[in-house]
């Protein structure tokens, strides 16, 4: 009374799914690798007298106390007549080299040095990433929130504004001095 057990192949369509998944699992594990070596940095403004290598550089070592050996510089995006400052793409040697920079630079104090008070440094995250982090930051502000019983806008990556509602917006003093007056007023598409 023997059983014939029979061994059951994967389709051909199962085989290209798995290997489609072990393919992107790989590639993303070589981007995050490519990514950890670097940095994004808003707010570094263009100086047609030094380059922007150098211009990395040297904030770094006079404001942030970290000399990185630095491979790459690049700005992002396209230039436009707005004036508006491309943020700047800098790749470093070490992976632990962005990580420093940008824990020193929140902690840089704006009264003393008024150069960092327009630069912002933070990691180089996928959209991924970017979307979990910025969800994070959702939940912990609710959960401070809920604590204090105020109402905090959740600020996106980008610099915008996720209230929910309009009408629910409670701006603390400290950020109501940094607002622009002239700039239009905010309506929900919601």
């Amino acid at each position: 009374m023997f059983r014939e057990s029979r061994i059951v192949l994967p389709t051909a369509q199962e085989r290209n799914l798995s290997n489609a998944v072990r393919s992107t699992f790989y590639r993303e594990k070589l981007n995050k690798g490519r990514r950890s070596r670097t940095a994004i940095v808003n707010g570094l403004p263009t100086d047609t007298d030094i380059s922007d290598r150098d211009s990395i550089h040297h904030l770094c070592v006079t404001e942030l106390g970290v000399d990185p050996e630095i491979v790459l510089v690049n700005r992002q995006g396209t230039s436009s007549a707005s004036g508006r400052i491309r943020p700047l793409l800098v790749a470093v040697g070490a992976s632990e080299v962005p990580t420093k920079l940008v824990e020193k630079s929140c902690f840089v104090n704006c009264s003393v040095s008024s150069t960092m008070c327009n630069i912002y440094i933070y990691r180089n995250l996928s959209k991924a990433e970017s979307k979990a982090a910025y969800e994070e930051r959702c939940r912990r502000q609710q959960a401070a929130q809920d604590r204090t019983g105020t109402r905090q806008p959740c600020m996106r990556q980008n610099g915008s504004v996720d209230t929910g509602s309009q009408r629910d917006i409670i701006i603390p003093r400290s950020a109501a001095s940094l607002l622009n007056p002239s700039a239009s007023v905010f309506s929900s598409t919601l």
